[in-house]
């Protein structure tokens, strides 16, 4: 789509030789332009997002499917966002392969994007933040790895060890760089810290998505047992790292050639939900800081300044935690049954909360800077072209500045399919083949209660294997997926 540069619109006005005359319809050209620029975007709308997330929360990946098809055709602005959801659907449809594959892609994509862009900071500058290409927060590009790794274990992969791999450095390299910042100590992943009370690496919020990748990589190296240190140093990791306020000590020591003798483990990874959406904010004391300091440069200087009007907008969260009254319950066997039921592992309505606080004030910086090139422009422009001051020209040039302004849009991109959380559930069982039933239930349903959905998945367990079967529960619905 594209952007005129309000400066440059007026600067061709004034060149002309009958000023007067050429501004005023200039900047008629430019209201129109600048409206179609508002109701007329590039990004996929609200009804398109919600028959999206319908057809998604009824399990309908079929359907799913074909409408992220149609909305790639009409919107070229979203189209790593669609990669991702289009992902997380062909998982939910029992293709792992092909999730694989878009989401190493997309990754790639999204590393490239994170580079900063001159002619995209320009932009960002003149218009906001949607001006440049979107690479994701730090959380959703965790998942994005979490997710690739999970289809890797569904789909019996080898390239599940490269992954895990590469996502444990990917963390170390963080935690070197935050405490290199803070002129911390560094520690290896799974080490514990005696300036944090022996309790390991301190985690920020935001990088709650972690203590998911670490919980993978543990179920990948629980296999080998030459890794078996490892293995046991990724598991205290995961304990002491939860942040949900469930006692993940026991609930995560069941992996791979921890089982015993003979038995192997069924791994139950419920994706729960989908994630909050933005909203914008308005930063009202940043806004009224404006507009005094408009108002007094305007009573001082040679000419005025466009009034702010607009308040400054930012991006925040819509919800800050997760809650579900559901759980996910594994059974298997009829009589003498045993059952499991999920526990939360990782919560990323609270990750992308605690990420909104990390970023709220590089946010609003980046909006205040926003504001002052635009009034610069149009102080500078003014100053350029000698315009008189409270003259016909200096009020058209100062309502065009004002709509600039008022055309500033909060970031509010995300991917719509992630989960809101993720729950584990763990059994091990007897080599062999197995039926299982998967049930939803309420939060304090008991043992002989009646589940609201209901699943039988056949699995095969494996001598000292892990067994992994996903689950999609947007509502109150059950989608799984075994291991192929």
């Amino acid at each position: 789509m594209s952007t005129y540069p309000v400066s440059l619109l007026l600067g061709n006005a004034f060149a002309a030789s009958s000023v007067g005359l050429v501004v005023r319809r200039k900047l008629c050209v430019l209201l129109v332009i600048c409206t179609k620029t508002a109701l007329c975007g590039c990004h996929v709308g609200w009804q398109d997002r919600l028959l999206l997330t319908t057809l998604y929360d009824r399990g309908d990946y079929d359907a799913a499917a074909q409408r992220i098809e149609e909305l790639r055709l009409e919107s070229d602005a979203e189209l790593q966002i669609l990669a991702v959801e289009d992902a997380v659907i062909q998982l939910m449809a029992g293709k792992p392969s092909d999730a694989m594959r878009q989401l190493e892609t997309v990754r790639r994509e999204l590393d490239y994007l994170s580079q900063q862009e001159l002619t995209e900071q320009v932009q960002a500058a003149l218009k906001d933040d949607n001006a440049i290409a979107w690479s994701g927060r730090e959380y959703e590009r965790r998942m994005v790895d979490n997710l690739q790794l999970v289809a890797a274990l569904v789909n019996q992969d080898d390239d599940a060890f490269a992954m895990s791999t590469r996502v444990l450095q990917a963390i170390h390299t963080e935690d070197r760089s935050r405490h290199a910042a803070t002129k911390g100590e560094v520690s290896d992943v799974g080490r514990s810290d005696e300036s944090n009370g022996g309790k390991g690496l301190q985690r920020p919020a935001e990088h709650d998505g972690d203590l998911l990748s670490t919980w993978l990589a543990a179920a990948v190296h629980s296999e080998r047992i030459q890794d078996a240190d490892l293995t046991d140093r990724l598991i205290q990791q995961v304990a002491e790292w939860s942040t949900t306020g469930t006692d993940q000590s026991g609930a995560v020591q069941l992996l791979g050639t921890r089982s015993h003798k003979g038995m192997g483990t069924l791994q139950d990874v419920t994706l729960v939900g989908r994630v909050t959406g933005w909203e914008s904010e308005r930063v009202v004391p940043t806004t009224a800081a404006l507009l005094v300091a408009d108002r007094i440069l305007s009573a001082v200087g040679d000419h005025t300044l466009p009034a702010t009007v607009s308040p400054v907008r930012i991006a925040r969260p819509i919800t800050r935690a997760a809650s579900s009254p559901f759980r996910t319950r594994v059974t298997v066997g009829r009589e003498n049954s045993r059952s499991a039921t999920s526990d939360t592992l990782v919560d990323l309505n609270r990750t992308a909360w605690a990420s909104y606080q990390h970023d709220r004030d590089q946010q609003i910086a980046r909006a205040v800077v926003r504001r002052i090139v635009k009034k610069s422009s149009i102080y500078t422009l003014k100053d350029s072209l000698d315009v008189e001051r409270e003259s016909g020209a200096d009020v058209l040039m100062n309502l065009a500045g004002g709509l600039w302004e008022a055309l500033e849009k909060a970031d509010l991109r995300h991917c719509r399919l992630l989960p809101a959380s993720v729950e584990i559930a763990q059994m091990e069982l007897p080599v062999g083949e197995h039926q299982i039933r998967l049930q939803v239930v309420t939060n304090n349903a008991g043992p002989d209660s009646r589940p609201l959905d209901e699943l039988q998945v056949p699995i095969t367990i494996n001598d000292a294997r892990n067994t992994f079967v996903v689950c999609f529960r947007p509502q109150s619905r059950l989608v799984a997926v075994q291991s192929q």
